[in-house]
């Protein structure tokens, strides 16, 4: 696996033993490439620019 594959932010500190864990998440991606795009010439990707947790 390629390490521009993994998440470059950490989440594991929003889990909070003696809380109920439960967030919303609301992520900024961008889909590229002919999977996503009718004849685009870009290689596939999924771009993931933002990651927001919030209770």
């Amino acid at each position: 696996m390629h390490w521009t594959w993994l998440l470059s932010i950490g989440i594991d500190s929003a889990h909070l033993p003696e809380a109920d864990n439960q967030w919303s998440v609301y992520a900024s991606i961008k889909l590229v490439g002919s999977p996503y795009q009718k004849d685009s010439p870009a290689k596939p990707q999924v771009l993931v620019d933002r990651v927001l947790l919030v209770r």
